[in-house]
């Protein structure tokens, strides 16, 4: 089976403790984000779980993004070596390319991650204002 973006996220996110995972999704509602883009509802966070939380990241910041809001939360909330795993782990997916400068320096340049594999193509608009 071709691993994608999408189980990347889910499988790191799995590893969380419950603790860590509600910090997770805590620091995700409120953390900064680039211009254009929004904050998931706290609402949708709630009660969501690792399935639903890796979809609505697609969902709303799209693969690239996504992937590097994921890895700032993940640095936010002290849980660096998993944001290193995700990173790790992004090099095994098939035609996925991350930035060599690491995802923060890359985000600000406005690299993306290209060529990966998802399950779902995303819409260009969803996750704007």
């Amino acid at each position: 089976m071709v691993r994608t973006v999408r189980d990347v996220l889910v499988e790191n996110l799995d590893e969380l403790d419950e603790k860590t995972f509600k910090r997770f999704k805590n620091k995700l509602n409120d953390i900064k984000l680039k211009e254009g883009f929004r904050n998931p509802p706290r609402s949708r966070l709630e009660t969501a779980d690792v399935d639903d939380v890796a979809s609505l990241i697609l969902d709303m910041y799209m693969e690239s993004y996504g992937v590097t809001v994921t890895i700032e939360v993940l640095k936010a909330i002290g849980q660096n070596q998993r944001a290193s795993r995700i990173e790790q782990d992004l090099q095994k997916v098939p035609n996925c390319q991350i930035p060599s400068a690491g995802h923060e320096a890359a985000g600000k340049m406005g690299t993306q991650l290209s060529g990966c594999n998802t399950e779902v193509k995303y819409g260009h608009t969803a996750g704007r204002v």
